[in-house]
């Protein structure tokens, strides 16, 4: 599939484009040791990038051999991204954003 991210920064430059300004500042401020919370975002993350059927680049670049591995790389990766950002810039990268699905309804789905 051509839509597919091929490394762990496309993933990353994906998920954050596509992420409103409140769910930025909940993972950005969400510690280290919490981020396993949100697994089932990785369900989602496993599933729209292709980690369970064929995103080989993808899977290789994170490292990992295990999708659910590789996609908790990829929302670590998504995690230190923001911890780099203050407020101002979040809400700069998430204009055109508000109506997106925010991450507690994707949570709610898994």
């Amino acid at each position: 599939m051509g839509s597919w991210p091929h490394t762990v920064l496309e993933a990353v430059d994906m998920i954050l484009s596509e992420m409103t300004a409140e769910d930025k500042r909940i993972v950005r401020d969400t510690p280290e040791e919490g981020l396993i919370e949100f697994d089932s975002w990785g369900m989602g993350i496993r599933n729209s990038m292709g980690l369970w059927i064929g995103n080989t680049e993808l899977l290789q670049d994170t490292g990992k051999f295990n999708p659910d591995d590789a996609s908790m790389v990829i929302i670590h990766a998504v995690w230190k991204e923001l911890r780099s950002m203050d407020d101002a810039d979040i809400e700069a990268s998430s204009a055109g954003n508000e109506n997106r699905v925010d991450l507690s309804e994707l949570m709610e789905i898994a």
